[in-house]
């Protein structure tokens, strides 16, 4: 409790240090600007719930999902926006520079340096069969939101472009709710057999907001969305923690898991959209940009977490650092994949 304690703190200050300095003089609605510092807070939920949990502290996770249901959505979204702007061309091509890519590399050498590599798990990771470490089952999820997206966009024809998008729409959230009951039969894990069933909607969602962005603006700037969505996120939170539901088959906890983190993310947005000053932050801004790299890096580096405050110190500068330098070489090595 006492390094979570700590890392509350730190956190806490160097947001509010980045105050002083902002870096924008205008953030528009899902502007770069305006995801890019959302996907910053995000990854600042996501570190702290995985130090909170690392260090034994129960039943704080669900925070850090939220963060990550936001990212999934700017995932959804930015991949929508690529699209519409380059086509089909490169799409594998962009997905393996800018995802798969740096996630391999990162796995090599975190189950190296930490001692836990086998190539058996090495491959059934690499592969987005089974994660080698927990936090790792986002990339299966977001890979296969990949493949799906795709196909899709592969089916639809673009003739009209009305009709095409109804279409595309339909064809997104009819796929994810197959994969949703799917997973639900026959993957959900026993632990926690919600882990990706609850992000379902937001990948579609993003895509959705992408195609109508100036109809969710208008409808994510009134002030019920922040209640309507926090009361029933945290109702519906509360529901899944229930011992008659969690004896429930999979299948219901999950349906019931969808009104959980969703909510909240809308809730979120509808905060930032109505104050986004709020979003005016350097060093939310710095964490945004690499945020990916730093997901990566701190799947590892928390196995420095110990009792002592001194490992803190090791873990947050390990991780910072470390991401930093990642993501510059990414994207010196991106640039000349991609020409």
């Amino acid at each position: 409790m006492k390094i979570l304690l700590l890392f509350s703190i730190f956190e806490l200050c160097v947001i509010l240090a980045g105050f002083f300095r902002r870096p924008f003089s205008e953030i528009r609605w899902m502007s770069r600007e305006y995801t890019g510092t959302l996907k910053g807070i995000s990854m600042m939920t996501v570190l702290w719930s995985h130090v909170g949990q690392t260090c034994g502290v129960q039943h704080i996770q669900f925070i850090g999902s939220v963060g990550l249901s936001l990212f999934i959505m700017f995932s959804g979204y930015g991949l929508q926006r690529s699209v519409e702007k380059n086509g089909l061309e490169n799409y594998w091509k962009r997905r393996f520079t800018g995802v798969i890519l740096p996630f391999w590399f990162a796995e090599t050498a975190g189950l190296l340096a930490t001692g836990l590599f086998t190539w058996k798990r090495f491959l059934l990771s690499c592969f987005f069969i089974r994660p080698a470490m927990g936090p790792e089952w986002f990339m299966q999820f977001i890979m296969i939101s990949y493949l799906i997206f795709y196909v899709v966009c592969l089916f639809v024809k673009k003739e009209d472009s009305y009709k095409a998008d109804r279409l595309k729409m339909r064809l997104l959230f009819g796929s994810f709710l197959i994969w949703f009951i799917v997973d639900g039969l026959f993957f959900a894990q026993p632990a926690m057999p919600f882990l990706k069933a609850r992000q379902m909607i937001c990948f579609p969602f993003g895509i959705a907001i992408a195609n109508n962005s100036d109809y969710f603006e208008k409808k994510l700037s009134h002030p019920a969305v922040v209640f309507i969505g926090g009361f029933m996120g945290l109702l519906f939170m509360g529901i899944t923690q229930l011992k008659a539901v969690k004896a429930a088959p999979f299948l219901i906890q999950n349906c019931l898991s969808l009104f959980t983190l969703f909510p909240l993310a809308l809730a979120v947005l509808t905060v930032t959209n109505r104050r986004k000053w709020l979003l005016n932050n350097s060093v939310l801004k710095w964490t945004g940009e690499i945020s990916f790299e730093l997901y990566l890096i701190h799947m590892f580096t928390l196995q420095m977490l110990s009792t002592a405050p001194i490992s803190l110190l090791m873990f947050t500068g390990t991780t910072a650092a470390g991401a930093w330098l990642y993501h510059t070489i990414l994207q010196k090595g991106r640039q000349r994949w991609l020409t």
